[in-house]
């Protein structure tokens, strides 16, 4: 939102005026949630299976380096879920 805009003299030699005025920014809160995990009741034979089980080398066919890293945040977050 603009605020208090002000048309002001001249600059230097120029015919173009200058112009002053304030720039307001409001965001709303945000209530982001946070998950806890407790790892020390993970299946982890259960992790080590899907891993083993995953066919990586279609899921990486065709698809850049970082296209690449960005399987793994998705993916971690499906074997926390197993």
């Amino acid at each position: 939102m603009v605020e208090e805009l002000k048309v002001l003299e001249h600059f230097s030699t120029s015919d173009h005026n200058m112009v002053e005025f304030n720039f307001v920014l409001r965001t709303g809160c945000c209530n982001a949630v946070t998950y806890k995990y407790d790892f020390r009741k993970g299946d982890y034979n259960a992790i080590a299976l899907t891993l083993k089980e995953t066919n990586w080398g279609l899921m990486f066919d065709s698809k850049g380096t970082l296209q690449c890293y960005d399987i793994f945040p998705a993916g971690k977050c499906t074997l926390v879920d197993v």
